[in-house]
Parts: C-alpha cells; sequence; structure tokens
C-alpha cells in the first residue's frame, strides 16, 4: 500500500470509530446494507462484491429478528431529516448485476422488502449487469427506488469531469424513465475515491442523499453528513 492510500485508510478508520463513538447513546439507527451480485456462481469479479443467496437470506432474516424495519429510501430521508426515533434497515444495490433481478428480487417481492437499485447507466446490458428489459420491470416495482452511480462506474477522486458523471448518470436516468432520481451512491465510496469535492457536487447535482462505504450506521451524529453516509457490506 502506498503512503497515499494508507493515509485514505486510516482516515476511513477515524471516520468510522469516531462515528460509531459519538452515536454509541443515538436514539437513531439506520443500517444501509450494501450489495452488489447475489449468486450462487463462480463469478470473475472481487469476492468482497458478492454474496450468495442464502447469506442474502441470512443477513435479512437476523436484521429483522434483531427488530430493524426495513423502509424505502424516502422513508429513510424522512427519519433522518425528522430525527425519528428507532432502528431502521435500508436496503441498496449497487450497479447492478442482473443477478439482483433473477435472485434477490424474487425474494424482496415475497416479503414485501423495499430497496434501492443504484444504476451506472452505461453498465445497462453489458457482461453480468442488468438488462434494460429487467430494469424496466424494476422501475415500475413501487417496491424498488431508482438511484445514481455515475455514468461509467468511475472513480471520482482525481476524475477529469466528475461532475458531469454525478450529473449526468441523474439526468440520463430521468430521461430514460421519465422519473425523479433523487439518491446517489459512490462508486467505491470511501476517501481514496470521494473528494470533499465530490461531496460538494452532489449536492450541487440536486441530489437529496449520497451514500458511502464507511462501515457503520448511520446515527443521531453522522446524519447530518447527509452527502457522505454510510452503509455496511454484509457478504
Amino acid at each position: 500500500m502506498n503512503m497515499l492510500a494508507h493515509y485514505y485508510a486510516i482516515w476511513d478508520k477515524l471516520h468510522k470509530k469516531l462515528w460509531e463513538y459519538k452515536g454509541k447513546l443515538s436514539s437513531t439507527q439506520i443500517a444501509v446494507l450494501m450489495y452488489h451480485h447475489i449468486t450462487d456462481e463462480n463469478i470473475d469479479t472481487d469476492p468482497t462484491c458478492v454474496c450468495k443467496t442464502e447469506k442474502f437470506v441470512y443477513w435479512l432474516t437476523k436484521y429483522i429478528n434483531d427488530g430493524f424495519t426495513f423502509v424505502n429510501v424516502d422513508e429513510a430521508y424522512e427519519i433522518i431529516s425528522k430525527s425519528i426515533k428507532g432502528r431502521f434497515a435500508l436496503l441498496t444495490f449497487d450497479d447492478i448485476p442482473d443477478s439482483v433481478y433473477v435472485n434477490a428480487y424474487p425474494i424482496l417481492k415475497k416479503w414485501n422488502v423495499p430497496f434501492v437499485a443504484f444504476i451506472s447507466p452505461n453498465l445497462i446490458d453489458t457482461e453480468l449487469y442488468i438488462t434494460k428489459e429487467h430494469l424496466d420491470i424494476l422501475v415500475r416495482d413501487p417496491l424498488c427506488t431508482i438511484g445514481a452511480h455515475t455514468l461509467n462506474h468511475m472513480r471520482l477522486r482525481g476524475c477529469n469531469d466528475s461532475m458531469g458523471e454525478i450529473a449526468e448518470s441523474k439526468a440520463v436516468l430521468e430521461r430514460m424513465y421519465g422519473i425523479e432520481v433523487s439518491y446517489f451512491a459512490y462508486p467505491y465510496g470511501r476517501h481514496y475515491a470521494v473528494s470533499s469535492k465530490n461531496i460538494r457536487q452532489t449536492r450541487e447535482a440536486g441530489f437529496r442523499l449520497a451514500f458511502g462505504t464507511i462501515n457503520t450506521y448511520i446515527n443521531d451524529y453522522n446524519k447530518s453528513q447527509k452527502f457522505f453516509l454510510p452503509r455496511i457490506v454484509r457478504n
């Protein structure tokens, strides 16, 4: 690990520890769960981005049994904005792979669990990623909220056109489906990939919330970070 990467990794850990320490007595707790591929197949990708179907069901069941209420992202926005007390969970998928439609979506339909699909428009209809046909079905389902994830799944820090990647991903999805896209997730989502400039750009692009990947809950302390909220990977 080079010195700059080491610096960013330390910064991530400090944020996580500070947010957890300050939020220990929080009356609001939101677990934003992040997934990519939901599949039992062996695929050529980062293992941390793959969750077996059985393990996916395990985590859904565990959060429900632990007293968390699954909410959609608009409800999460209200909880954050109005400091509503309780334990909540928000389910999110990044990119998104077609395995989300094939393997996760039937489970979510059966259990009536809402979710966010953070889409990179230029990945649609490419290998492993969601087909336009399947995305058309998700868009029509009230359980699914469409969010933006840059045009090309770009690491934004150092990107020559980071504002274009952010704003155009929103605009393309809105043109495709005639919907308002109000929520954003940063690809890679940690400090090495997301700068303070990028965080400011998501606000300027008109999003209501933006999500990173600092691995902890939203709580009374960090909920003010509306354009760099934490998410938890559960594989």
